[in-house]
């Protein structure tokens, strides 16, 4: 690899994540921008070759990526059936560039945040490493979601990491037995579990080898009581903490074998002081994290990808 740091970023160059890393990046190594909605990447893959270049680099050249969204451009209309091939093939071309550049430093490689993305997966994995996880069921038989929520009175429905319409978001909601339309549920499986009473919320950033920890007070205001994505800012304190050591550990443990060097993590901490989680992001964002409380999350993304290209040029 060339004597200089490269450093190759996956996402809109019009999001703001990939705006703010980039130029952060920009002061200790060169950064490209691979944005598929955009026309800089070029791509000749025959059985004699393969090269592909971002502004006239190949990526043979590249030391780490980091992979964020490619398709969240706030130019591309995800309604259009163009941008819809355009995205499935966009897709297809990253898995092989995964494997493509195997020596480069990838967070995350696209082949393991796309298996990780699975929560039924990311709860077996939870459970191995010792973190607790409410009681759950992800079934399309009605029968079997009625005795679930028989033997738990308390529940909520989650829409899980599924592809959601333009410009709409699904909330976690609490559901019993009588909501249940025998159709929709055998019509796809829904996630099902067990409603965890709250004292706060963590959402923890595990990177590389380091763990960022902001509590959000999410039960001060009755909107965000139930799902903290129904923002109420000014209302819900954050504030950045320190996890016990044996939740750090788990964590790390969790993200690495998940596959993952980036995993932005949900937990529920009781009244009782017991930690529950409930799903990792592998594309979990912070800027709004660093804005509220100071953390330097990106600079730590930053060294990370830094420190580990160095390692693999």
């Amino acid at each position: 690899m060339a004597d200089e740091l490269s450093i190759l970023l996956v996402g809109p160059k019009d999001e703001p994540h990939i705006a703010k890393l980039s130029e952060a990046l920009a002061k200790s190594a060169r950064v490209l921008v691979l944005d598929p909605c955009g026309n800089d990447c070029t791509v000749a893959i025959s059985r004699r070759q393969v090269d592909i270049k971002v502004g006239g680099v190949h990526l043979t050249d590249v030391n780490s990526i980091f992979c964020l969204a490619p398709f969240q451009s706030q130019s591309m209309d995800p309604s259009d059936d163009r941008n819809r091939m355009r995205k499935s093939m966009w897709d297809q071309w990253l898995r092989f560039l995964d494997v493509t550049l195997p020596e480069s430093y990838w967070m995350n490689r696209p082949t393991s945040a796309s298996l990780a993305s699975n929560l039924g997966q990311q709860y077996r994995v939870a459970c191995s490493v010792g973190l607790n996880v409410p009681e759950y069921l992800i079934s399309s038989d009605v029968g079997i979601c009625e005795q679930f929520l028989s033997l738990h009175p308390s529940c909520i429905i989650k829409p899980g990491n599924i592809w959601t319409p333009p410009n709409r978001r699904y909330f976690t909601n609490r559901v019993v037995s009588s909501d249940l339309n025998p159709r929709n549920v055998a019509s796809a499986p829904c996630l099902f579990q067990e409603y965890i009473e709250k004292s706060f919320e963590l959402r923890i950033y595990v990177i590389g080898e380091e763990v960022v920890t902001c509590r959000i007070d999410s039960q001060a205001s009755t909107q965000t009581a139930l799902d903290w994505r129904r923002y109420d800012i000014p209302k819900t304190p954050h504030s950045i903490v320190d996890l016990p050591a044996e939740i750090t550990a788990n964590v790390q443990c969790l993200v690495q074998k998940l596959g993952l060097a980036y995993g932005a993590i949900d937990m529920i901490v009781t009244p009782k002081g017991e930690f529950y989680f409930l799903e990792c992001n592998s594309e979990g964002r912070w800027l709004w994290i660093e804005a509220l409380t100071g953390a330097n999350i990106t600079e730590i993304i930053c060294r990370a990808l830094c420190n580990q290209g160095h390692g693999s040029s």
